[in-house]
């Protein structure tokens, strides 16, 4: 064999292990690959709020007005990757954190403050509820002390304390070597029993190494981090976590490869149960189903469903009362038809839950947030480094 034939062998070996490793770690198949040529060639669309209503007539604070459609507006700017949004309740400042391990706090005007920094690829903040007045906290005059800010990185859960400045620090790690690979801990917070809930997803795409008990699951432990226990398995990568009316609500992204219509999934979590991963999706789907729960709303296969929050507040028509609305933030091979928009998800009594698009048009959503202050919806976009809110417009 001549030294041209030997390099022109050595080249398509190459590529062959090159291709193989692609499709089995991001799933670069026959679709990924048209989905990354498509990407290529599609300029970002405009941000678009889809308004599907019913009636004309909406009660908004007993005031009936007519609903005329959504406005939308960026309020903060400039961001690094952001992962998360959780709002100060005694401020109603908006707390962002960005995966490279910094979190902001975003005044009402849009400016930002940097509240934190040092933590390893950080995709998660909370606040802990309120203390309640006790001598422990102000023996003086009975004041209680602020919450502190719940932190989720790599492997660690921490609590962080409020300092006169307006930043936290005092970082108190009360979890830590949870299992960390591809995925990792998504998110920590408190749940309405007082405990500490921790999402954390797998450590691989299919479960191609051993499995630690302590990844792809829901975790429990004391509000101090002891007693750490699995509350629920099964979940692959369970980034978007909430509880509402007492029941806990948890998004899972689907395996990767092969393309096998595997969806994200949005599942109601109880204690013991299995959601699946890695044999069953879906609808019972896969080849091992036996006694796990299934999911109460679907998404498309890819589309990484990540943060999402219920709607209760009463500054959209009522039409929207209790529904949920979830970033979907795409795929892998960034292809403009996966994802890349919030889905607005529809209770139903039985069967399904209806889902359907609300804003389009974005880069990469990965957070939703219902801002307490006055009803509209925060979007933090991880691909265009913004945090978008949208509001509903009525005329009398």
């Amino acid at each position: 064999m001549t030294n041209r034939s030997t390099i022109i062998v050595a080249g398509i070996a190459l590529v062959l292990s090159a291709w193989a490793a692609a499709y089995y770690y991001v799933g670069a198949d026959a679709a990924f690959l048209w989905g990354l040529i498509k990407s290529g060639f599609t300029r970002p669309g405009s941000i678009q709020v889809v308004a599907n209503v019913n009636s004309e007539i909406a009660n908004v604070n007993a005031e009936p007005r007519r609903f005329v459609g959504f406005t939308q507006a960026t309020v903060a700017s400039e961001l690094e990757k952001p992962t998360r949004m959780a709002l100060e309740l005694e401020t109603n400042d908006l707390f962002i954190s960005e995966l490279g391990g910094k979190i902001w706090r975003v005044k009402p005007d849009g400016s930002k403050q940097e509240v934190a920094s040092g933590f390893n690829q950080l995709l998660g903040i909370s606040f802990e509820p309120p203390y309640e007045p006790s001598e422990e906290v102000a023996p003086a005059v009975g004041i209680p002390a602020p919450p502190r800010l719940i932190v989720a990185s790599r492997g660690t859960v921490s609590y962080l304390k409020a300092q006169q400045n307006g930043t936290y620090g005092e970082r108190n790690d009360v979890v830590a070597n949870l299992p960390a690979g591809r995925h990792q801990t998504d998110l920590a917070l408190i749940g309405p029993d007082g405990q500490l809930y921790i999402a954390t997803g797998s450590r691989s795409d299919r479960g191609e190494s051993g499995i630690d008990p302590r990844e792809a699951a829901i975790l429990v432990a004391d509000a101090d981090g002891k007693n750490l226990r699995v509350f629920a398995r099964g979940l692959r990568n369970p980034y978007g976590m909430t509880f509402h009316n007492g029941t806990l609500y948890i998004s899972d992204n689907g395996q990767d490869v092969p393309a096998s219509g595997v969806p994200d999934e949005l599942n109601i979590v109880e204690e013991g149960k299995d959601y699946g991963w890695v044999g069953c999706w879906g609808v019972r789907q896969g080849p091992d189903c036996t006694g796990t729960d299934p999911p109460v709303a679907l998404f498309q296969e890819h589309s990484s469903a990540n943060g999402f929050a219920f709607y209760d507040a009463e500054q959209f028509p009522i039409e929207y009362r209790g529904n949920a609305f979830i970033a979907l933030w795409g795929a892998n091979s960034r292809d403009p038809d996966i994802g890349k928009k919030v889905v607005r998800i529809i209770p139903q009594a039985t069967g399904l839950w209806k889902t359907e698009d609300f804003v389009t048009g974005l880069g990469n959503p990965i957070d939703v947030k219902v801002d307490p202050a006055d009803g509209s919806l925060l979007i933090l976009d991880f691909g265009r480094g913004q945090v978008i809110r949208v509001k509903a417009r009525y005329e009398n």
